[in-house]
């Protein structure tokens, strides 16, 4: 509901734009809206998405090698 689709965060009101600022998926989508309108992403953007980016990466690393063993490998 608070990650902004079809709508821009600017269009909320000031109290509620604060709940998009904490959602991690709106960088990822301000990086992808961005470009299609025309415009280059913020350089905060970037870096909220990076960090993001490496974070979840490491979590899954640990969580990877944490449950190796009961991780079923299907496809």
């Amino acid at each position: 509901f608070i990650t902004p689709i079809i709508w821009t965060s600017e269009q909320l009101p000031k109290g509620r734009k604060e709940f998009v600022d904490y959602n991690i998926f709106y960088y990822f989508m301000e990086m992808l809206r961005k470009p299609l309108m025309g415009t280059v992403p913020d350089v905060t953007i970037w870096f909220y998405t990076i960090i993001t980016s490496i974070i979840m990466l490491m979590v899954s690393t640990l969580v990877l090698t944490k449950y190796r063993s009961r991780i079923v490998y299907w496809l």
